[in-house]
């Protein structure tokens, strides 16, 4: 059995397509096109990680918090929070 061919016949005009193939509702390509036009386009992935968390807990300086805080601890607290942050730059979302 060979396909039907898509050229018009001789009882149809010549601006009446043929039926091959799929049909397309023009509902619809309007509606993909509506919905193409109004999404948000990202430049790469999105970022799902809740970084307002890598703040929580620490000792910021000037408050009454760091009064009670030996200087050492000072200070790993600091180099942490530097490595921390080198470590959410570089990592993948």
């Amino acid at each position: 059995m060979t396909p039907p061919k898509c050229t018009p016949s001789a009882t149809q005009s010549a601006y009446v397509e043929p039926k091959c193939g799929p049909s397309v509702s023009p509902w619809l390509a309007a509606t993909k096109a509506k919905e193409e036009a109004t999404h948000v386009h990202r430049d790469g992935p999105r970022d799902n990680r809740n970084l307002y968390l890598a703040a929580e807990g620490q000792v910021h300086e000037g408050t009454a918090a760091e009064n009670g805080v030996s200087q050492s601890d000072i200070m790993k607290r600091r180099r942490a929070k530097e490595e921390q942050t080198l470590k959410l730059k570089v990592s993948p979302c």
